[in-house]
């Protein structure tokens, strides 16, 4: 196999990765708002090893562009070019997901913070009633937000 069929196969493999991840982000849209966190970490896993295995691709191909001559180059730069429409769209569609899914983690997160407020205000409230406390003695926690 010469260079230039190992190059386009590395770039038909990192389309298929970069699909790959796309599933994986709509997976993780619907672990989202199911509040699954088993999934959410499942998700987080596969999106890893799906971006690791975009390094090696993205690293083996670098290895091999160094080997070209400047005429093979151009070839290869030319095929590449004919998947640039599908790769841009894929790129796109990838954006578009995560932010949806970033959208709907701080909705999330919001959620469950002002969930706990309650709950810690329930709670205080009632120890103060329970032990007769005039002075609001309840529990003290601090949830932290990261953006």
């Amino acid at each position: 196999m010469d260079k230039l069929e190992v190059l386009l196969r590395l770039s038909e493999k990192e389309l298929e990765v970069l699909k790959e991840f796309l599933k994986v982000l709509r997976k993780e849209r619907e672990s989202l708002l199911s509040f699954s966190y088993q999934g959410i970490i499942e998700c987080n896993n596969k999106k890893e090893s799906l971006l690791k295995e975009m390094e090696l691709i993205e690293g083996q191909r670098n290895d091999l562009m160094k080997t070209l001559d400047e005429m093979e180059r151009e070839e290869v730069l030319k095929r590449l070019a004919e998947m640039k429409g599908e790769y841009v769209s894929l790129l796109s569609d990838i954006e578009a997901q995560l932010k949806k899914n970033m959208s709907l983690l701080s909705f999330s997160m919001d959620n469950i913070r002002g969930l706990l407020e309650n709950i810690i205000d329930y709670v205080s409230k009632s120890t103060e009633i329970t032990y007769g406390k005039t002075s609001k003695q309840g529990l003290s926690i601090i949830i932290s937000r990261e953006a």
